[in-house]
């Protein structure tokens, strides 16, 4: 099975009041967008395309010193997920891929883990789409909400559509998702932008693949792994689970840290068995 992962990285970014483009922000003294693409690099894809707004176009030089083989497309404007998508398409060498992984920039906190969870069960399933879901920690979110029949995802909500009970609904979309290449090429085409936001929804696929027939489910990972950035806000609350996975992972490994709530750790951070690391320690790149 020939896959191709979609990085969608060409959000405004507006929200983070920063001249700095929103993907390059750090966590773990590390862009954002870097995260993604080093998960993204060890599922070995096919094809490895990133999604940028002409205002970013600039970024690909920069991308590409440390990224040799990946794929840009623009989105020519800020339509929604949807039309960012369809940009991919425009390379030609996507559509041979059997199957596509979308994953986004602002979402640094992915495993390498959960996505090989979910390429398995989309394949040992069979299903045509697969979504990866979660349940968020507390009530006031931005995520669309899943709709289940069974096993079969029948519609994904967005939070700007929700009505009534569908509020109560706390079984949610990560935006990440895996689905047949062939399907997505051609269901792209079928979304429309019928909402209060007048964008291209790419979760409106589900509904229409399942309106289809085509076998459509999910796989239920942790939230933490699919906090997305928007403002500074968000980038601290990353940065944090960051930090505590990093001091979860060193202390298994045999580190020893006095005071583990006071040190901080880059992306690259490597550290020998039986060292000892005293209180307010902070590890810089490198």
């Amino acid at each position: 099975m020939s896959l191709s992962v979609i990085v969608l990285a060409a959000g405004k970014g507006e929200r983070m009041n920063s001249k700095k483009p929103k993907v390059f922000h750090h966590v773990g003294n590390h862009p954002m967008i870097y995260h993604v693409l080093d998960v993204a690099k060890t599922l070995n894809p096919t094809f490895l395309s990133i999604i940028l707004s002409k205002k970013l176009t600039s970024l690909k030089t920069e991308i590409n010193q440390k990224y040799k083989k990946v794929l840009f497309a623009i989105q020519q404007k800020q339509l929604g997920t949807a039309d960012a998508v369809n940009a991919a398409f425009n390379n030609k060498n996507i559509c041979q891929s059997d199957v596509t992984l979308i994953l986004y920039a602002d979402t640094p906190l992915i495993s390498n883990q959960t996505l090989k969870k979910c390429i398995a069960k989309f394949k040992s399933k069979k299903m045509d789409l697969c979504i990866l879901s979660m349940r968020p920690k507390n009530a006031n979110h931005s995520y669309g909400r899943l709709q289940m029949v069974g096993s079969q995802l029948k519609k994904i909500i967005e939070k700007s559509e929700l009505q009534g009970d569908q509020k109560k609904n706390e079984f949610c979309n990560s935006g990440i998702m895996i689905i047949k290449t062939d399907l997505l090429s051609k269901n792209l085409k079928r979304i429309d932008n019928n909402n209060n936001k007048k964008e291209f929804y790419l979760t409106d696929i589900v509904e229409i693949m399942s309106e289809a027939n085509f076998k459509v489910g999910c796989e239920e990972c942790g939230f933490v792994e699919t906090l997305g950035v928007n403002d500074k806000t968000d980038l601290s609350l990353v940065e944090e689970e960051f930090q505590i996975q990093a001091r979860k992972n060193f202390l298994k490994q045999g580190v020893t840290l006095i005071d583990p709530d006071t040190v901080y750790f880059s992306y690259d951070t490597q550290i020998g068995k039986d060292v000892v690391i005293h209180p307010n320690v902070y590890f810089g790149p490198g």
